[in-house]
């Protein structure tokens, strides 16, 4: 809902959601949220973070950091797309004040979770070396599973980037970064695959979806093309 409403005030209703639907229905999300891993709370805490950096006061950046922060906790790596998050936004606003008080909640929020963790369990882990064992050489396994993991919808995704308008409209900024570094980040590891680290940016893969439908009926792209085709 979170998602919903935070679309809804600038993209309108029907297409807020959209986006809300296919990732709720979404079978990864659906399915893990129902197992003991974090994902479905990282992609909470995420959601939560790009709801307060789009309300746009100064305090809002301050809490988006604390979610930032607790993204670092439920699941160390996601804590990049929330950065991610911050850095489009603020090049968007053309504000590193509001990324300044962003990052102040997040270091307060990281350092509270190291303290308690090293407290409870006498040693403080980062995450897993597998999920940060980095490559220049990219894989293609998210896009080879493209279709398995968002469904046929994810064909609009590429088609996004060529539209004017997707660049011309900063609203769509977040999601374009966000988009671009997770998918680059996973599929830039070199010994860990799996379909549930998609879960986290796939507000971010409808978003781009949709905004390929809404541009081509807005440049009637589509009825053009049905024209030449007779």
């Amino acid at each position: 809902m979170m998602l919903y409403f935070t679309l809804k005030k600038h993209k309108g209703g029907l297409f807020a959601l959209g986006v809300t639907l296919l990732t709720m229905l979404n079978t990864q999300v659906f399915f893990y949220s129902t197992q003991i891993y974090t994902e479905a709370l990282s992609l909470f805490f995420l959601v939560a973070t790009f709801l307060l950096v789009k309300l746009g006061r100064p305090n809002h950046w301050f809490l988006a950091g604390i979610m930032a922060g607790l993204t670092f906790a439920s699941r160390y790596p996601i804590l990049l797309q929330a950065m991610a998050i911050f850095v489009a936004e603020s090049l968007a606003r053309k504000s590193w004040k509001l990324a300044l008080r962003a990052l102040i909640g997040t270091i307060v929020m990281v350092l509270l979770v190291i303290i308690g963790m090293t407290m409870k369990t006498g040693v403080f882990q980062m995450a897993l070396s597998k999920d940060v064992s980095l490559t220049l050489f990219i894989s293609g396994f998210y896009l080879y599973n493209s279709i398995n993991i968002w469904g046929i919808a994810f064909i609009l995704v590429p088609l996004a980037f060529l539209f004017k308008k997707t660049y011309v409209d900063k609203y769509n900024y977040v999601f374009i970064v966000w988009f671009i570094i997770s998918i680059l980040f996973w599929s830039a590891n070199s010994s860990n695959y799996q379909f549930r680290f998609a879960i986290q940016f796939t507000p971010a893969v409808y978003y781009l979806a949709i905004l390929t439908i809404e541009n081509f009926i807005k440049e009637k792209t589509i009825f053009s093309w049905l024209f030449l085709a007779k």
